[in-house]
């Protein structure tokens, strides 16, 4: 069974326009495993705003990027939650890398982890501890 990362990504970015409500947004589907929500505005520190987004926005596991560049080759665009459908399909377990990282040493407070990453290409929702 492969997981769909649709709904996970329409959150994703609604949590991002919640905290950035200046700024808009598009979701681009890649393929089944890579999605793309692109920023339209001019950020001057856009590599900042996706540290944010990495980790404090961003689910862990969600196959997205936040860029500034819109994709030339995607399947679909994706349709924005709108206000009005906020509370609608909430899907999964959806956890930031902060969140992870607490709930790893709230549980196993004396293991030394040297890094999380995610690798969806062989698995689609791999998750990479590093100890």
């Amino acid at each position: 069974m492969s997981l769909q990362y649709d709904g996970w990504c329409r959150r994703i970015d609604l949590s991002f326009r919640s905290r950035y409500p200046y700024i808009n947004t598009r979701i681009f589907k890649l393929n089944d495993h890579e999605f793309q929500i692109f920023v339209a505005e001019d950020i001057k520190d856009f590599s900042e705003l996706q540290k944010i987004f990495n980790h404090e926005i961003k689910f862990v596991t969600a196959p997205v990027k936040l860029v500034n560049r819109k994709p030339s080759n995607y399947i679909t665009e994706l349709k924005c939650i709108e206000v009005k459908d906020i509370p609608s399909k909430f899907e999964g377990l959806p956890l930031t890398m902060n969140q992870i990282y607490n709930h790893i040493f709230s549980i196993h407070p004396k293991i030394k982890i040297s890094g999380i990453n995610e690798d969806h290409q062989i698995t689609p929702q791999g998750l990479n501890l590093h100890f």
